[in-house]
């Protein structure tokens, strides 16, 4: 062996030392999965390669499962599905659903919205109708961060021990210590693994449990500014063909 081909080895021994051993890779849906757009075809073929490779794939999302169910099934994956904010876990191959948080507080809520929220409505639309978390609009509308602030507000006079979280343009009402991270924690239990060799990307804030909970953070292009500063890698595109670019890059061992 040459001088040369000797250095080769050191740099290809190092490298591989800070390759992972990726076992799962977990995905915000709106935002990141897809756009307004259809859903990206390449996306899918590379998201199917990684899953023949042993990879699992856990959809997140702050969804209904029947939304999320029809999403796996579009794209082929067979992994848990995080729904509704990680407040409720779904086993595929098992046909087996997990409630995760005491829900009391969130029903107790939900029976007094005409009193404690009343410029709060549930979106008209059949998939924000959530079983467990209450996805909340408002009339008129006003910054999504002072909405926020305002629910936190109206919980806390109350005292509503509840989590609040926000996507989009909507605000979600969760039961205390809940969220996608937790969410992925329980997937992981179902699958039998622990937390190593976890990779997620997202989008939006309420992302930032779920990246956190990951060895490896990345954001798509169009994630907002608090999401970038808190990940590994930042895609140079867009929601579906970011998680494409980095799908490849796991698919290539550059992860």
């Amino acid at each position: 062996m040459t001088q040369i081909e000797d250095v080769r080895m050191l740099i290809q021994d190092h490298e591989s030392e800070f390759r992972m051993n990726v076992k799962v890779l977990a995905l915000d849906l709106d935002g990141t999965v897809f756009g307004r757009g259809p859903l990206n075809l390449e996306e899918v073929v590379l998201l199917r390669k990684l899953q023949a490779r042993g990879i699992g794939i856990v959809l997140c999302s702050g969804r209904t499962l029947h939304y999320v169910m029809g999403i796996a099934r579009c794209i082929g994956t067979t992994g848990p599905l995080v729904c509704e904010e990680g407040t409720i876990v779904y086993d595929q191959n098992h046909h087996r659903k997990i409630i995760n948080g005491d829900i009391t507080k969130i029903r107790e809520l939900r029976e007094s919205m005409h009193r404690l929220l009343p410029l709060c409505r549930i979106p008209r639309e059949s998939h924000h109708d959530k079983e467990v978390i209450l996805a909340l609009d408002r009339e008129p509308r006003i910054d999504l961060d002072t909405f926020e602030t305002e629910i936190k507000q109206v919980l806390e006079r109350n005292r509503l021990d509840l989590n609040v979280t926000s996507s989009d343009e909507m605000i979600n009402v969760i039961p205390a210590g809940i969220d996608k991270g937790f969410g992925l924690q329980t997937a992981l239990s179902m699958m039998g693994l622990r937390e190593e060799g976890i990779i997620a990307i997202g989008d939006a804030p309420n992302d930032i449990p779920l990246l956190k909970r990951a060895n490896y953070a990345a954001a798509v292009a169009n994630a907002h500014p608090r999401v970038k500063e808190i990940v590994d890698f930042v895609s140079r595109f867009d929601d579906g063909e970011g998680v494409s670019e980095l799908a490849q890059h796991i698919l290539d061992n550059k992860i």
